[in-house]
């Protein structure tokens, strides 16, 4: 089986989750079993060792626009010719949802739709518009046409409507861990006695829940004096800054900007606790679709807090590999959270035991790499 995986989160194109994905599954599938085509890169160098790499000569920008549809389908066809294509991967529903169609139509080959998250709710939130019904018909067709769904969480999977499920091959492809986290030694928790390091590592948005962790930080301060707050990712700080002065908690917390992975690396090792109660946002339609930032903390041994919101829960497993908050939006209860982690030290340290293993057993890329073969 040889699929053409079609996407433009795809190296060096773009920096997050889905190119991380993407850009892992086909070097662990290798060139034989995937053929990748995605858009033209402003980088030098645009090689991907172990992948056989495509690109359209339209930019990510017009990729979107009809002509940019236009130059990908057509380059989309010849590969089907020329690479002994089986079947089509499409990366991104939109705009390549048209184009898996049309490959279908045309040469009768099965297309598999990846879905994430917010993708998916942004669909179906438009198509209960009444104003989109010539949108509404599209989409039930490109939806009804596919041989089946992958998606990067259970949560993700229940979002798809029964309807488009019937008779479908639909498979749950969690994100993993990068090589460079693959079986590091285990740094252990609570090392320093008296104090306690909390780590978010993540943009700065909103539903990330930094907000609420710094007010269950201001809750605990008296209890806890030396428990400590790290933010790491990009994004103005100016609104959380503010917080921070207003709960005189200034010398609790810092935020670092953006970091690279080395530096990362590094806010893991150091930490004892991280944690992201991240909640959903239906007006931006936007949620925590896995969080792959749950697993490299639980490859460097340490526990995590989470929320059992959106896909957390797969890759948090409660009591176990660490704690989910019910309500993300209750400091309270992301007090409760924290409270117990440190007043249960041995317990907190086996939970990121437990995750350390788990993550190695069961999130490398070539684990996941096997899972995808099972599609067909």
């Amino acid at each position: 089986m040889r699929y053409l995986l079609i996407t433009h989160d795809f190296y060096p194109n773009n920096i997050g989750g889905m190119t991380h994905y993407y850009t892992e599954i086909a070097q662990a599938s290798g060139p034989e079993a995937m053929v990748v085509l995605t858009v033209a890169s402003d980088e030098k160098n645009e090689e991907t060792p172990g992948c056989r790499v495509l690109r359209a000569p339209v930019s990510g920008k017009k990729a979107g626009t009809f002509l940019g549809k236009r130059v990908m389908q057509k380059t989309a066809f010849r590969l089907v010719k020329e690479e002994n294509i089986d079947a089509v991967l499409c990366g991104n529903v939109r705009p390549y949802g048209d184009i898996a169609l049309s490959i279908h139509q045309a040469f009768g080959l099965p297309y598999y739709i990846f879905f994430h998250g917010n993708d998916l709710l942004r669909i179906l939130a438009r198509m209960k518009k009444k104003h989109h019904f010539i949108r509404r018909i599209h989409y039930n067709r490109m939806l009804g046409q596919a041989a089946g769904f992958i998606t990067n969480s259970r949560y993700v999977m229940d979002l798809i409507p029964t309807m488009y499920k019937n008779e479908k091959k639909l498979l749950v492809l969690n994100p993993g861990i990068g090589k460079e986290f693959e079986n590091l030694p285990v740094t252990p928790p609570f090392r320093n006695e008296g104090r306690v390091r909390l780590l978010t590592v993540g943009r700065l948005d909103k539903r990330k829940g930094v907000g609420a962790v710094l007010t269950a930080l201001s809750l605990l301060k008296q209890r806890f004096p030396g428990l400590e707050y790290d933010v790491v990712g990009a994004g103005d700080p100016a609104d959380y800054l503010k917080a921070v002065r207003d709960l005189s908690i200034e010398d609790r917390v810092r935020f670092h900007g953006f970091r690279s992975y080395v530096e990362i690396m590094d806010f893991f090792r150091s930490c004892d606790i991280f944690i992201m109660p991240s909640y959903a946002s239906d007006k931006e339609k936007e949620v925590e679709g896995f969080g792959i930032v749950y697993l490299e903390a639980g490859a460097h041994g340490k526990p995590v807090i989470g929320s059992a919101t959106g896909g957390i829960p797969d890759a948090v497993e409660d009591l176990r590999t660490g704690l989910l908050v019910q309500n993300p939006l209750d400091p309270e209860e992301i007090a409760e959270k924290i409270s117990w982690m440190c007043e249960h030290t041995d317990e907190a340290s086996v939970m990121g035991l437990t995750a350390h293993q788990r993550v190695n057993s069961a999130f490398t890329y070539s684990v996941i790499a096997e899972k995808l073969k099972t599609l067909t």
